[in-house]
């Protein structure tokens, strides 16, 4: 790619074993901890793109996407976790 992209998200099941080597590619990784329920997962990515498309920073777009889990599923309310490169602060990252 001629830009690395700022996020990846991974909205799959357990996903959370790729976070690590993808950091170096990224500058911040949403994963699932834990099997992800196709509800949950939609949930998530309604809030989660629809706060990204409004211009909110990814922090307030992960914290979104977080209830919008939690709404329909509180078993899987934790599932979703962003993890942040060293120097990045996710309150002041903001996509194009």
């Amino acid at each position: 790619m001629d830009h690395p992209p700022d996020v990846i998200v991974l909205n799959a099941c357990k996903s959370a074993g790729a976070r690590r080597a993808l950091l170096g590619v990224a500058k911040a990784i949403i994963v699932m901890e834990d099997s992800v329920s196709d509800t949950a997962a939609v949930a998530f990515a309604i809030k989660f793109y629809g706060a990204i498309a409004s211009g909110q920073s990814l922090q307030a777009a992960f914290d979104q996407g977080s209830a919008g889990v939690a709404a329909v599923s509180l078993d899987e309310a934790c599932t979703p976790a962003l993890t942040i490169a060293d120097g990045v602060n996710a309150r002041k990252l903001f996509l194009p």
